[in-house]
């Protein structure tokens, strides 16, 4: 296992933190609408505790030596998993016509998101990267609904392929794209809003939280 350098700047050290955070409590919470025995749920009640403490834990960590940093990320600390299918069964019979595109490259995280995404009922395509995302983007018939994006990935940024996808745009209507960082400074959050993305949140983030976005931005779009 790899060593995370605490010296590094507090970008690369959110993200080193917080993507693996994500897949953690991603799973967890997929994991509460399986059918389970009690004393499985006493481990998954203990995994949700242990990573909100992480993420307490992060957070001060950030503050304490970073004093730049700007922690507005707290509101998608992890709480505790809650039970959430019956939000996510009724938002599947709005959404069942929508396609989403994601945009992230660690695969784990990728299977999250899809996850999350099809629970709320949206079709949803899979970029590894830029490149990929522009291609599907390209040769897409019927546009996407919302585009959700990470920003920190090898090749073009998500804040270079949302601003690709912007220039390419011919409609009267502009896709909205929601970015998830791990990055919580201010200095990301504008150059994400400059380069065209509607908002950006910080990860981790819960099923719940992803579908107050999409129908915040989606309801606009209408």
């Amino acid at each position: 296992m790899g060593s995370i350098n605490l010296s590094i700047n507090p970008a690369i050290l959110s993200h080193e933190l917080r993507t693996p955070l994500t897949a953690i409590l991603g799973l967890a919470e997929e994991l509460c609408q399986q059918k389970l025995t009690k004393k499985q749920r006493t481990y998954l009640k203990n995994i949700c505790q242990q990573g909100e403490r992480l993420f307490a834990a992060f957070n001060q960590l950030l503050f304490e030596q970073y004093k730049t940093v700007d922690n507005k990320g707290n509101d998608c600390a992890i709480n505790e998993v809650k039970a959430i299918v019956k939000k996510l069964n009724n938002a599947a019979k709005i959404n069942s016509e929508l396609s989403v595109l994601v945009i992230e490259d660690e695969p784990l995280i990728q299977r999250i998101h899809k996850i999350m995404l099809e629970k709320l009922g949206y079709r949803v395509d899979v970029a590894k990267d830029g490149a990929q995302a522009l291609a599907l983007y390209n040769n897409k018939t019927a546009p996407y609904a919302a585009i959700l994006t990470d920003i920190s990935m090898p090749g073009m940024s998500g804040i270079e392929v949302s601003s690709a996808i912007r220039r390419l745009e011919t409609g009267t209507q502009s896709i909205p794209i929601i970015a998830l960082t791990a990055d919580i400074t201010e200095e990301t959050r504008q150059a994400c809003l400059a380069a065209g993305i509607n908002e950006v949140a910080t990860k981790p983030i819960r099923s719940d939280a992803l579908q107050t976005l999409f129908q915040r931005h989606l309801s606009a779009n209408r």
